[in-house]
């Protein structure tokens, strides 16, 4: 949800899922309080050309300790998109 056009319209969506029960991660880079089941993870402004990296390595780095924490291994069993570096 970082500030943007359209970052009410995500926040909105990510306050709809709080509602409905959920526990929401909000990526950010703008003051957000945390309320029940909603946290916010701001990062540092940057120019556009590095906030997507980092907006989603946040996403996928929580994937792997949701991964790890249910006992799983994340990207076992799953083959590379290109055969070498």
């Amino acid at each position: 949800a970082p500030a943007s056009t359209d970052e009410d319209l995500t926040l909105g969506l990510a306050l709809d899922a709080v509602e409905a029960g959920g526990r929401v991660a909000v990526v950010t880079n703008r003051p957000l309080e945390i309320r029940d089941r909603l946290f916010p993870f701001q990062l540092p402004s940057t120019g556009k050309l590095y906030a997507g990296f980092l907006e989603i390595m946040v996403v996928q780095l929580l994937g792997i300790l949701y991964a790890e924490r249910r006992g799983m291994d994340p990207g076992a069993g799953i083959a590379k998109i290109t055969p070498k570096e």
